[in-house]
Parts: structure tokens; sequence; C-alpha cells
């Protein structure tokens, strides 16, 4: 059975028992997975948000990252493919560091 690494973009909500429940609303990150296919990669990413207190609101995609992948610098490039390598190396879903948004106060 061949291993990929996925990656995915994920839009999340703070669950009521997370400690930044009530500061953040939620987020949007980066993750990449070491699956089988997608439906395997997207099982393993939904375990981890919600070890992490966190739901999905919208999974953007789901692929094969290619380590070919040239970003807005050189140094942003090599972030991602050291993000692949622990992915690569490792059985656990590997975050970027997320894109948090606040609570959005009522009227």
């Amino acid at each position: 059975m061949e291993i990929t690494i996925y990656w995915s973009s994920i839009e999340y909500h703070y669950n009521r028992d997370a400690k930044e429940f009530g500061d953040l609303e939620g987020g949007i990150v980066y993750v990449f997975v070491k699956a089988t296919d997608a439906r395997d990669a997207l099982d393993k990413i939904l375990k981890a948000l919600k070890a992490n207190k966190t739901s999905p609101i919208e999974v953007e995609f789901i692929s094969p990252y290619d380590e070919r992948t040239q970003w807005e610098s050189p140094e942003a490039t090599e972030y991602y493919i050291d993000l692949y390598k622990q992915a690569l190396y490792n059985d656990e879903v590997i975050f970027d560091e997320a894109s948090t948004y606040e609570q959005e106060e009522e009227d």
C-alpha cells in the first residue's frame, strides 16, 4: 500500500471545552498527514481536530502535496517542505501555524 503525504486547508471553530473558546471564534490552518488516500487523510485530520477541541467548518481541499511546489519566497517553500518532511517521518497530523480570528461581538 502506497503512503502519500496529503495536505489540506481547514477552517475550524473552537469547541466549548477549548481554552480558546470565548476569546477566539476559530481559524484557518494547513495540515499535512501521511495517508493511503484522501479518505484516510480526512479521517486522521478529523480525529486530530477533535483532539484539539476544534470542529471543522470547511475543508477547502485535500490533495497529495507536491514537493516541487514553489511558494511566495524560498523561505516559505522550505518551511512547507519541512512540514511535509515532519509528516513523512511521523504518524501525527502536522499543523501549520493557524490564522485565528476572534469571536464576533453580538449587538
